[in-house]
Protein backbone atom coordinates (compact mmCIF):
# COMPACT_ATOMS: atom_id res chain seq x y z
CA UNK A 1 0.00 0.00 0.00
CA UNK A 2 1.34 3.33 -1.00
CA UNK A 3 2.11 6.16 1.86
CA UNK A 4 1.33 9.59 0.10
CA UNK A 5 2.80 11.03 3.17
CA UNK A 6 6.38 9.04 3.34
CA UNK A 7 6.92 9.16 -0.24
CA UNK A 8 6.18 13.15 -0.76
CA UNK A 9 8.33 13.64 2.36
CA UNK A 10 11.02 11.49 0.58
CA UNK A 11 10.53 13.21 -2.52
CA UNK A 12 10.73 16.74 -1.19
CA UNK A 13 14.07 15.53 0.75
CA UNK A 14 15.10 14.54 -2.70
CA UNK A 15 14.71 18.44 -4.58
CA UNK A 16 16.44 19.73 -1.23
CA UNK A 17 19.34 18.01 -1.61
CA UNK A 18 18.90 18.52 -5.56
CA UNK A 19 19.53 14.32 -5.14
CA UNK A 20 18.97 12.59 -9.22
CA UNK A 21 15.37 12.36 -9.88
CA UNK A 22 13.50 9.48 -8.20
CA UNK A 23 11.25 7.66 -10.70
CA UNK A 24 8.16 6.12 -8.43
CA UNK A 25 7.56 2.15 -9.51
CA UNK A 26 3.72 1.67 -10.65
CA UNK A 27 3.35 0.03 -7.28
CA UNK A 28 3.69 3.51 -5.53
CA UNK A 29 2.23 6.10 -8.15
CA UNK A 30 -0.16 3.51 -9.92
CA UNK A 31 -2.76 6.07 -11.23
CA UNK A 32 -3.41 9.47 -11.37
CA UNK A 33 -5.37 10.27 -8.30
CA UNK A 34 -2.28 8.73 -6.17
CA UNK A 35 0.60 10.48 -7.85
CA UNK A 36 -1.56 13.63 -7.07
CA UNK A 37 -2.01 13.14 -3.44
CA UNK A 38 2.02 12.32 -2.82
CA UNK A 39 2.31 16.15 -4.77
CA UNK A 40 0.34 17.13 -1.73
CA UNK A 41 2.71 15.77 0.43
CA UNK A 42 5.38 16.76 -0.93
CA UNK A 43 4.66 20.41 -1.30
CA UNK A 44 3.65 21.07 2.57
CA UNK A 45 6.86 19.12 2.96
CA UNK A 46 8.56 21.78 0.71
CA UNK A 47 6.87 24.63 2.33
CA UNK A 48 8.30 24.38 5.59
CA UNK A 49 11.65 25.60 3.73
CA UNK A 50 9.83 27.54 0.71
CA UNK A 51 7.48 29.35 2.53
CA UNK A 52 3.83 29.85 1.01
CA UNK A 53 2.43 29.09 -2.46
CA UNK A 54 3.07 31.39 -4.89
CA UNK A 55 1.49 30.52 -7.72
CA UNK A 56 0.96 26.95 -9.99
CA UNK A 57 2.41 26.36 -13.17
CA UNK A 58 0.67 23.59 -15.69
CA UNK A 59 2.91 21.04 -17.88
CA UNK A 60 1.83 18.60 -21.13
CA UNK A 61 -1.23 20.90 -21.83
CA UNK A 62 -1.80 19.65 -25.24
CA UNK A 63 -2.95 17.07 -26.42
CA UNK A 64 -0.29 15.45 -27.98
CA UNK A 65 2.03 15.61 -24.70
CA UNK A 66 -0.69 14.17 -22.81
CA UNK A 67 -1.07 11.40 -25.23
CA UNK A 68 3.13 10.89 -25.12
CA UNK A 69 2.86 10.88 -21.23
CA UNK A 70 -0.24 8.61 -21.12
CA UNK A 71 -2.21 10.94 -19.55
CA UNK A 72 -6.30 12.56 -19.87
CA UNK A 73 -5.59 15.78 -18.12
CA UNK A 74 -2.26 18.21 -17.82
CA UNK A 75 -0.33 18.06 -15.01
CA UNK A 76 -0.03 20.86 -12.61
CA UNK A 77 2.69 21.72 -9.71
CA UNK A 78 3.05 24.45 -7.67
CA UNK A 79 5.62 27.30 -7.00
CA UNK A 80 6.38 28.70 -4.05
CA UNK A 81 6.40 32.96 -2.68
CA UNK A 82 10.18 32.56 -2.54
CA UNK A 83 10.87 31.30 -5.90
CA UNK A 84 9.14 33.81 -7.68
CA UNK A 85 11.91 36.50 -8.82
CA UNK A 86 11.65 39.81 -10.87
CA UNK A 87 13.21 40.41 -14.17
CA UNK A 88 17.07 41.52 -13.85
CA UNK A 89 16.97 38.80 -11.02
CA UNK A 90 20.27 37.00 -11.15
CA UNK A 91 20.17 32.78 -10.91
CA UNK A 92 23.32 30.76 -9.08
CA UNK A 93 24.05 28.07 -11.27
CA UNK A 94 25.22 25.82 -8.06
CA UNK A 95 21.10 25.93 -7.24
CA UNK A 96 20.40 23.28 -9.52
CA UNK A 97 21.48 20.20 -10.10
CA UNK A 98 20.09 20.18 -14.02
CA UNK A 99 19.16 23.74 -14.63
CA UNK A 100 16.44 24.47 -17.29
CA UNK A 101 13.98 27.34 -18.87
CA UNK A 102 10.87 27.49 -20.41
CA UNK A 103 9.21 30.83 -21.83
CA UNK A 104 5.97 30.78 -20.72
CA UNK A 105 3.35 33.59 -20.70
CA UNK A 106 2.06 33.80 -16.44
CA UNK A 107 -1.32 35.31 -15.33
CA UNK A 108 -0.85 37.01 -12.46
CA UNK A 109 -4.43 37.15 -10.44
CA UNK A 110 -6.03 39.83 -8.69
CA UNK A 111 -6.39 38.02 -5.47
CA UNK A 112 -6.53 33.94 -4.92
CA UNK A 113 -9.00 31.75 -5.98
CA UNK A 114 -10.87 30.28 -3.90
CA UNK A 115 -11.39 26.14 -4.89
CA UNK A 116 -14.96 25.60 -6.43
CA UNK A 117 -16.79 22.49 -6.27
CA UNK A 118 -16.57 21.33 -9.78
CA UNK A 119 -13.54 23.46 -10.53
CA UNK A 120 -13.54 27.25 -12.37
CA UNK A 121 -15.45 27.89 -15.47
CA UNK A 122 -13.40 30.17 -18.13
CA UNK A 123 -15.30 32.88 -16.87
CA UNK A 124 -14.94 33.18 -13.37
CA UNK A 125 -10.71 32.45 -14.29
CA UNK A 126 -10.57 35.34 -16.66
CA UNK A 127 -11.89 37.87 -14.05
CA UNK A 128 -9.84 36.70 -11.54
CA UNK A 129 -6.54 37.58 -13.86
CA UNK A 130 -5.29 41.33 -13.42
CA UNK A 131 -2.28 41.21 -16.02
CA UNK A 132 -0.39 38.80 -18.03
CA UNK A 133 2.94 39.20 -18.10
CA UNK A 134 6.41 37.41 -19.67
CA UNK A 135 8.08 35.07 -17.90
CA UNK A 136 10.05 31.92 -17.49
CA UNK A 137 9.78 29.00 -15.55
CA UNK A 138 12.58 28.00 -14.10
CA UNK A 139 12.63 24.34 -13.77
CA UNK A 140 15.33 21.26 -12.08
CA UNK A 141 14.84 18.05 -13.65
CA UNK A 142 17.41 16.83 -11.99
CA UNK A 143 18.47 14.18 -14.45
CA UNK A 144 14.86 13.40 -15.90
CA UNK A 145 13.94 11.41 -18.96
CA UNK A 146 11.18 9.85 -20.12
CA UNK A 147 10.79 5.93 -18.94
CA UNK A 148 8.49 3.34 -17.18
CA UNK A 149 5.70 5.64 -14.80
CA UNK A 150 7.38 9.11 -15.55
CA UNK A 151 4.83 11.04 -15.82
CA UNK A 152 3.12 9.84 -12.64
CA UNK A 153 6.79 10.35 -10.90
CA UNK A 154 7.21 13.81 -12.40
CA UNK A 155 3.97 15.01 -11.30
CA UNK A 156 4.72 13.50 -7.67
CA UNK A 157 8.04 15.70 -7.40
CA UNK A 158 5.89 18.79 -8.53
CA UNK A 159 6.67 18.52 -12.26
CA UNK A 160 10.16 20.05 -11.47
CA UNK A 161 9.18 23.35 -10.50
CA UNK A 162 12.04 25.41 -9.13
CA UNK A 163 10.81 29.03 -9.52
CA UNK A 164 9.27 31.97 -11.92
CA UNK A 165 11.53 34.72 -13.43
CA UNK A 166 8.46 37.30 -13.42
CA UNK A 167 9.21 40.05 -16.39
CA UNK A 168 6.87 43.07 -16.90
CA UNK A 169 5.19 45.26 -17.17
CA UNK A 170 2.28 43.14 -18.97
Amino acid sequence: MTDPAALGRALAQDIEARAPFRYLTEGEAPDLETAHAIQIECARALEAARGPLGGRKLAWNTAPQMEAFGLTEPGAGRVFASQIRRSGARLNASDYATFAIEPEIAAVLKSPLAPVEGGHDPASVIAAIEVFRPAFEILDPRGFAPGPNAAFSALAADLFAAGLLLGGPG
